[in-house]
């Protein structure tokens, strides 16, 4: 009937094989000509569509563990495309990195509509081979040097080095120091197989060290410096004993020892040891020497008298009173207003010496006692102008026995005479000490006497008589004043006159 043929919708005529004509459409109702064409559409791709076309590759089809393929796919008259194991929905052509852990199909299926295709693509996967990388550092080295050994690896299992060192981590270093040039070899074992490497650590033999010390100066006084100048070769460190200690490879240093001292140098290598010395010569500085004389040495008021000396082995030289520092050696002009003792200072290394002397300053003559005496070993020089005790002077020692005093004509010098050391003390008045001390070669008593008729200044001392008083006639004794030895006068002589004891001596000296 065609009332019922107008109230059929598109979708339910979607299984009748063929196309409504126009008057139909027209006379069905709710149809919108939209829907209409739709179902034309519809009814004509299932009718006439062709069967869709796909193919599939790997690139690489085989891969190591970890390592990526790449699926490429194109297809014609496919609307839809999808790849399993996991992938899903894809473009109907395109390409996808894959990276699987065991041998794997990949099937891609493509359709249109009710209509399909597929095409596969296997990417196998294969254990990856080990790897390793291996390196000494230094490569070459002196005998008794040592290198260092490093590798790292790669899908390895185990790893192991030859001579003599076994197993060892996948990834790690070691230190070794060969005797001889030697090639270490490590093997590498993994899943996808076995692998080595190989370095060679090269051993030369060192040369000796070489050391040089010298010294200058080689000779020095105590307190001053040498310099210790060293050079090496071949070494690693040098040190220097008396307590130097390390120093540089090559260098100098400067010493002071306070006694002869030999210095080593040690220079050490890795071709072993040598040592050098060098020897400094310390000297004691010698100490110094001064002299001081005034000419005059007695002066009136207003007169001048001049200061001389002389020094060794001093390096500055003083004299005092405001004086103050001088020459090493010469003479100067004083004038002093009263008697003045002058006193010299001579220092050097070697240490300090002094000597002194005394300008008298007297308005006129001077007249002093000497006085011996035997009980307290004293000589007492006395001013006859005031008759007060001027100074008094002990003689050290023991068996004195002070007896007599006497002067010399010219007046320089007092002479005591000590019989009990057979002695004569030399008194100089200017400075009233004794200056010299002469000692006889016999027995004597009485004082000293100056006889002029010797023809120079001599000394006469009377022998001791045996006992009961009797007097010795034949040889005396004289001495000179100018401090000459004693001398033995082979001739008889009367010595009465010359018997008697200790007695004052007045003189006059300016």
């Amino acid at each position: 009937m065609e009332g019922e043929v107008k109230e059929m919708s598109p979708i339910q005529m979607s299984g009748i094989q063929r196309v409504p004509s126009k008057e139909e459409f027209v006379q069905s109702k709710g149809a919108s000509v939209f829907m209409v064409f739709l179902v034309m559409l519809f009814t004509s791709s299932s009718v006439h569509a062709a069967k869709p076309t796909v193919k599939m590759t790997a690139s690489p089809a085989t891969i190591y563990v970890g390592g990526a393929s790449t699926l490429s796919w194109t297809s014609s008259g496919a609307t839809t495309a999808s790849i399993n194991n996991g992938i899903g929905s894809v473009p109907v052509n395109g390409s996808l990195a894959v990276t699987p852990a065991m041998t794997t199909n990949y099937t891609i299926t493509v359709r249109n509509g009710i209509r399909s295709a597929t095409s596969r693509a296997t990417v196998t996967v294969k254990a990856a081979p080990p790897a390793v990388t291996f390196a000494s550092s230094p490569d070459s080295i002196l005998a008794g040097q040592s290198s260092i050994l490093s590798w790292t690896t790669a899908n390895a299992t185990s790893a192991s080095i030859n001579q003599g060192i076994g197993t060892v981590a996948l990834n790690g270093s070691r230190t070794v120091a060969p005797a001889a040039t030697t090639t270490y070899t490590i093997t590498v074992k993994g899943g996808g197989g076995t692998v080595t490497a190989a370095v060679t650590v090269t051993v030369t033999t060192a040369p000796p060290p070489i050391a040089s010390l010298t010294a200058d100066p080689v000779s020095i006084y105590r307190g001053q410096f040498s310099t210790l100048t060293w050079t090496s070769e071949n070494t690693t460190s040098v040190s220097i004993n008396n307590g130097v200690g390390s120093v540089d490879l090559n260098g100098s240093v400067a010493v002071s020892p306070t006694i002869t001292t030999i210095y080593t140098l040690t220079a050490t290598g890795p071709g072993g040891t040598a040592t050098d010395g060098a020897q400094v010569q310390v000297s004691v500085y010698p100490a110094p020497t001064a002299t001081l004389t005034a000419n005059p040495q007695a002066i009136q008021p207003g007169e001048s008298a001049t200061l001389s000396w002389t020094t060794a082995n001093a390096d500055s030289v003083t004299l005092d009173n405001g004086i103050g520092a001088v020459e090493l050696n010469g003479s100067m002009t004083v004038s002093p207003a009263a008697t003045t003792a002058y006193t010299l200072t001579a220092t050097g290394f070697g240490g300090t010496k002094t000597a002194s002397t005394i300008v008298i300053v007297s308005s006129g003559r001077k007249c002093y006692a000497f006085i011996p005496d035997s009980t307290d070993k004293t000589v007492r020089i006395i001013d006859t102008d005031t008759n007060v005790l001027f100074k008094t002077i002990t003689v050290s020692g023991t068996g004195l026995s002070l007896q007599g005093v006497a002067a010399e004509e010219s007046g320089v010098y007092v002479y005591v005479a000590d019989a009990g050391l057979t002695s004569l003390l030399r008194i100089d008045p200017l400075t009233m000490t004794i200056s010299n001390t002469l000692t006889l070669t016999g027995n004597f008593q009485g004082k000293p006497r100056h006889v002029p008729w010797l023809r120079m200044d001599v000394m006469f001392i009377r022998p001791a008589a045996f006992p009961f008083g009797i007097p010795i006639w034949g040889n005396m004794w004289a001495t000179s004043a100018r401090s000459r030895p004693m001398k033995t006068l082979a001739r008889p002589f009367d010595w009465s006159k010359w018997n008697f004891q200790a007695e004052p001596l007045s003189r006059d000296w300016r």
